[in-house]
């Protein structure tokens, strides 16, 4: 269904083929990407949480998570960016939001991350 969505906006600003369309297209594509970027960091942060601890000194291993929270921060700033940008892309072109829920909620756009990620996932073209 996202995946839909996603042909259905970048067959939509092909056709339009308006004075940004290149650009347009390339700011879908790296939503998609930063959708992963961001499960990829949350990964990261989970592994380090469950074995950092163990083979790390007190210290150390504060300033490691610190510093992983940090990067997940960005990247999930950087991924709500992303989705305000294409559900903005998808009101230029006049087709329906990507993602539907709420824009000031980070949690639903994680969960909107995961979604795509996993529905990109199944969907693997090979």
């Amino acid at each position: 269904m996202l995946r839909e969505k996603f042909n259905i906006l970048t067959q939509k600003i092909k056709d339009e083929a308006g004075t940004y369309w290149k650009e347009d297209l390339e700011s879908v594509e790296d939503a998609i990407k930063q959708c992963g970027r961001y499960i990829k960091t949350v990964n990261d942060m989970e592994a380090a949480i469950t074995s950092a601890r163990f083979r790390m000194e007190p210290a150390d291993y504060r300033e490691y998570i610190m510093n992983l929270d940090k990067s997940r921060k960005i990247e999930h700033d950087a991924l709500i960016v992303s989705v305000r940008m294409l559900n903005r892309l998808c009101s230029i072109y006049r087709v329906d939001p990507i993602f539907t829920g709420d824009l000031e909620n980070r949690i639903e756009i994680a969960e909107f991350a995961k979604a795509v990620v996993d529905e990109m996932f199944e969907t693997r073209q090979m």
